[in-house]
């Protein structure tokens, strides 16, 4: 999976992708967020994830 602020899945770093924030400012709860995100997309998180933390690993010369 490609990702990338032209891509569909579009994240600036890999730590957006990890908000509690975002729900609490929505009065969304963990559960609430994964019901609303659906099977598939969920079971598509940890790659998009990897993916994200990766390409900040190469883009700071870690990787």
């Amino acid at each position: 999976m490609k990702v990338g602020r032209d891509r569909p899945l579009s994240c600036r770093q890999y730590g957006e992708l990890n908000r509690p924030d975002w729900l609490a400012e929505m009065n969304y709860t963990l559960a609430e967020a994964i019901e609303r995100v659906g099977p598939v997309w969920l079971t598509l998180i940890p790659k998009a994830a990897r993916e994200l933390e990766y390409e900040d690993e190469r883009a700071a010369g870690k990787a």
